[in-house]
Order: structure tokens, then sequence, then C-alpha cells
């Protein structure tokens, strides 16, 4: 840190959500970490007996409903289980600094997100959802292809949010 860390803009966090193998939600969050909750254990998403490990911090379900309300931020049914957990953790996020998506929409309010693996498990799903002499394109329409690759996550938060 020097002069230029002084006088560059501050950050601010206004809200936080969480959604982690010891808790979806800030207060579970919270009661896990406290309790020493260990979120590794057995895979049970995939059959992981033919592989090296077959344990992991795993996320075990889908958010019920989106923690948040108030918030504008509404849950869709068709989103892989990435973007579940991404706009749960949002609607909380909004919920708890006090915004609605309608306060978002100002071209000045931006998203960043990381991630690699989000549609993997729905992809995979319709690889194997298919003949051995079918073509993968025959089963898996480019609606269904498009509803889940890797970059949907940050669309899907992105259009949820009312982000431009």
């Amino acid at each position: 840190a020097g002069a230029d860390a002084v006088n560059s803009p501050a950050v601010v966090v206004v809200g936080m959500g969480a959604v982690t193998p010891i808790g979806i939600g800030l207060p579970e969050f919270d009661s896990g970490l406290r309790a020493g909750v260990c979120g590794v254990g057995p895979i049970s998403s995939f059959d992981a007996s033919g592989y090296r490990s077959s344990v992991a911090a795993e996320i075990r379900g889908r958010p019920a409903s989106v923690h948040g309300p108030g918030t504008g931020i509404v849950q869709g049914a068709a989103y892989g289980r990435a973007a579940a957990f991404a706009l749960a953790a949002l609607a909380e996020a909004l919920h708890g600094a006090g915004l609605h998506r309608s306060d978002l929409s100002n071209f000045r309010t931006g998203l960043c997100l990381g991630g690699s693996t989000a549609g993997t498990p729905e992809a995979e799903v319709e690889l194997l959802d298919r003949e051995a002499d079918q073509d993968y394109w025959q089963v898996a329409t480019p609606r269904r292809f498009l509803g889940t690759p890797v970059g949907t996550t940050a669309d899907v938060l992105a259009r949820a949010a009312g982000l431009r």
C-alpha cells in the first residue's frame, strides 16, 4: 500500500450471500463455521465409485426458495444447479443490503463472476441420455444446450438483477 492505495476509491460490501457445503444462507453457514462442521463427505450427486476419490465438498440439494424476500429476484425452475445456487446467494446479498433488483439497473452496476463448471452436470445428462448410435446434437437441441453452458450463471444473474 502506498500513496496510490490511499487515493483509490473505496470498496464497500453492503450485502452477502452464502451457498456452501456447510450451509445455504448466511445464518446456516455461520452456524456451521462456529460449530466446526466439515463440508467434505461422500459424493451423493452421482456415482463416484469409478473415480480415484469419492469425497468432495459438495453442496447438498438445491435451494428450496430464494433467500432474500422482497428483492425481486426470482428462482427459475429451468436453471442448472450452479445458476440456482448463485441466484440464492444474490438474493440473500441484496436482501442483506436492503436493495431491490430495480436499484441495480442504472448502467453503473456491474457483475463479476468466476467459475468454470456451471452446466457440467446438465450437459453430462444430455450426453448420457442418448442411444449409442445417436449423435449428441440429435438429443441435445440448441435450446436445451444453451440453457446450461458454462457462461450461463453470469447471464442468469445479470438478467435476474436487471443489469445492462
